[in-house]
């Protein structure tokens, strides 16, 4: 019985069966065109673009120009060191977004905690994310 057995491959498909699948083919082939233009057009776009802001700054002494200069002007080693030291700050104020964000989802929890602990003990009077109220600055 095992050897009488077909599989789809061994059967002869109609022709309605290939006509469709022609036409998914054909699909799919249209499918990766229309990416790769859109992929390509949008490329093309922005060059057009940046092409056209050179022409237009052309032989102007702009801001843009003083820019490249400045920009020209350092070298590799202070480019990495500013590099590094925006990555730093910007490292910083996340983490203090991230502390402050924390304290105030924990804040509830601990003042309980600490009327609990200590019942006579006043309040700092920080606000609820760990920072001073605005009228003390």
């Amino acid at each position: 019985m095992a050897s009488q057995a077909t599989t789809e491959s061994d059967q002869p498909q109609s022709k309605e069966v290939l006509e469709y699948r022609l036409h998914l083919k054909r699909l799919e082939i249209l499918d990766s065109l229309v990416r790769l233009g859109i992929q390509w057009g949008c490329l093309s776009f922005i060059a057009a673009c940046g092409a056209y802001s050179i022409a237009v700054l052309a032989g102007k002494f702009t801001f843009a120009q003083i820019g490249v200069n400045f920009l020209g002007s350092f070298t590799v080693s202070e480019t990495i060191s500013y590099g590094v030291g925006a990555a730093g700050v910007v490292y910083g104020l996340r983490e203090r977004s991230t502390r402050r964000q924390n304290i105030q989802r924990m804040s509830a929890q601990i003042e309980t905690l600490e009327k609990k602990a200590y019942p006579n003990r006043t309040s700092s009077h920080l606000t609820d994310r760990g920072t001073t109220q605005p009228e003390d600055r």
